[in-house]
Order: C-alpha cells, then sequence, then structure tokens
C-alpha cells in the first residue's frame, strides 16, 4: 500500500495503479526467492560439510529462471575423491541455468495454443521474463514426449490387467442435433415450436450416436 501511495502522484489511473502494484509483487518474489536460495545454500552446505569435513570448498555462481525472472545466488561447492559435489543444487532439485517447474507449466500452457515464437512474446508480455524460442521449443517437446511415453505404458499396464480380448465393445457419447419434423423417425428427446409471421416451425433433437 505505501509503494502505491508513494507512486500515486502519477497514477491516476486504476489499470495503472493494477500494473505498479504487478511489477512491485513481481520484485518481491524475486527477492523472498534469493533469500530463500542463500538460506537453504547455507543450510544445505553445513550438512554436507558435516559428511565430508576434508572435502575443500569453492564458491560458484549459480542461477536459475523462475516466474520471478532470474534468480541468482553464490554456491559453495565440495570436491569429495575427484567430483564436484553441489549440496544445494542436489538437494533443491535445480541446477545452473535450469527452469523451474511452474515457469516450465507456463511455457507448454503457452506452446500449446500458439508457435514457439509466440510464446516468447506472451512470456514476456505477463511474466517480463526472456525465454528463447529454442528453449520454448526443447521444453514444450521434452513434456510431450514424457507425456506420450507415460500414455503408452498406461496403455500397457490396462492391456497386461486386462488380458487379450476376442471382442471389444466401445461408446462413444452422441451429440444432439436439431431437425426438422419430416425427420422424427429418429427417437425424439426434445421439441419446440415457433411462430413466425403467423407460421409455425417446429424443431426437434435426436440423439446421434456413431
Amino acid at each position: 500500500m505505501d509503494v502505491v501511495e508513494a507512486e500515486s502522484g502519477h497514477l491516476d489511473r486504476a489499470d495503472q495503479a493494477e500494473d505498479a502494484v504487478i511489477k512491485h509483487l513481481r520484485g518481491m518474489g524475486n527477492e523472498l526467492l534469493t533469500e530463500w536460495g542463500a538460506h537453504k545454500e547455507n543450510q544445505n552446505f553445513q550438512d554436507a560439510r558435516k559428511h565430508h569435513p576434508e572435502a575443500m570448498a569453492r564458491k560458484k555462481n549459480t542461477y536459475w529462471l523462475s516466474t520471478y525472472e532470474k534468480i541468482e545466488l553464490s554456491e559453495r561447492c565440495l570436491g569429495v575423491s575427484g567430483h564436484r559435489v553441489r549440496p544445494f543444487s542436489e538437494a533443491a532439485h535445480i541446477h545452473c541455468r535450469d527452469y523451474s517447474l511452474p515457469l516450465q507449466r507456463r511455457i507448454v500452457d503457452f506452446a500449446a495454443d500458439a508457435s514457439f515464437a509466440t510464446v516468447t512474446q506472451k512470456m514476456k508480455e505477463h511474466y517480463d521474463t526472456n525465454i528463447p524460442e529454442s528453449s520454448a521449443q526443447a521444453i514444450a517437446l521434452h513434456h510431450a514426449r514424457n507425456m506420450k511415453k507415460e500414455a503408452a505404458e498406461s496403455l500397457q499396464s490396462r492391456q497386461e490387467c486386462v488380458g487379450e480380448g476376442k471382442q471389444l465393445i466401445g461408446e462413444i457419447d452422441g451429440s444432439m442435433i436439431p431437425v426438422s419434423w419430416w425427420m422424427n423417425k429418429r427417437k425424439v428427446i426434445n421439441a419446440r415450436h415457433e411462430s413466425s409471421n403467423g407460421r409455425k416451425r417446429s424443431s426437434v433433437w435426436f440423439m446421434n450416436r456413431a
């Protein structure tokens, strides 16, 4: 409220005030995620240090993209048996240059309705986040492949449970189609009578099943 009142000198319209609130909420979200990351990084590092007290630590800058723009922090890594261990990244299930799952959901949602080029425009407009077209394509296709794989596994699982049958019985819901009275050999579901200029017209609906 203080932010809106501080800018009330040039915010005369409701939509301008709303845009200002969205901008500040996005900034607050970025700050909260950054603070959360710094807190969890320290906690995860201390836990890992207990298991590897002799390991050397090095700092690496890391970032990921979220619906609140880029989140950046300094992550301490441990060298264990010739391998680099990143306690925060492993615990948080996020790695450098990753896209957060909520952000991926929005990208896939936009990609399902429009081209990948349009996805970048919509993400910039609605979330003020710059998403390369190639990244939007890779993310959408990745989830599409996973959905196809899960569908195939689900079908295979059902077939294994039911077994092979000699006959498949299926049903498709019908649709209500308006027709004239002289086509009333079908099952009549509903009828309506209309009058226009003294002339009557009757309409009926029958169930058309495949």
